[in-house]
């Protein structure tokens, strides 16, 4: 019985690194969004001069 082998071409490294730094990349623009909206004061509703 053989083993399978799995091994990755240039494409699919190239392919692999793209996906990660795009993943890594979305997290943090994810965090910031975050962040900013925690850090943020709380907003005041205006009232409703009649």
């Amino acid at each position: 019985m053989s083993a399978i082998v799995f091994t990755l071409t240039r494409r699919m490294l190239t392919l692999l690194a793209i996906c990660i730094i795009a993943v890594f990349l979305l997290l943090f623009l994810l965090g910031v969004q975050i962040g900013s909206r925690v850090a943020a004061p709380p907003a005041v509703k205006a009232e409703v001069k009649s």
